[in-house]
């Protein structure tokens, strides 16, 4: 785990876990807006830094119920993460709090292609993403958006 990930760590004690350590990632407006910005049709999809294609989901918006859950991604913007030099791709949704990984070279290899209106994208079922919780501390003014 790099410097600035560990920074954003804190082991709280909660009394709803019994007083046990728990670790919470803050996000925060800096946190958000770091990295390079990947564009689709003119509006921000996400952000690269350090390797990672980082977006923010809903998954109740985002993702897809048939044929299969899957997280879906624009191959316009898998191109421009690439080309940035990210190999990973990181899925938070906003919703549930869960953090989903992938490399991009499993999206590519195990996942499907479709259009369904909003251009070409690329589709990875639920089961092949890697993930895990993480508690959201995110600003209302953000949340909102």
């Amino acid at each position: 785990m790099k410097e600035k990930e560990k920074a954003a760590w804190s082991g709280a004690r909660r009394p709803e876990n019994g007083g046990a350590p728990t670790r919470h990632l803050h996000f925060t407006p800096e946190s958000s807006t770091s990295g390079i910005p990947i564009r689709v049709r003119g509006r921000i999809v996400g952000r690269v830094q350090d390797g990672v294609f980082r977006k923010r989901v809903r998954g109740s918006r985002h993702m897809l119920r048939k044929p299969k859950k899957a997280w879906a991604l624009d191959v316009q913007s898998l191109e421009q993460a690439e080309a940035l030099g990210a190999w990973l791709v990181e899925l938070l949704d906003l919703e549930s709090g869960l953090r989903y990984r992938a490399p991009i070279s499993r999206i590519r290899l195990r996942g499907f292609r479709l259009d369904r209106g909003h251009g070409e994208q690329l589709a990875l079922r639920l089961e092949e993403w890697d993930f895990e919780f993480v508690q959201l501390y995110i600003p209302v003014e953000e949340a909102r958006r």
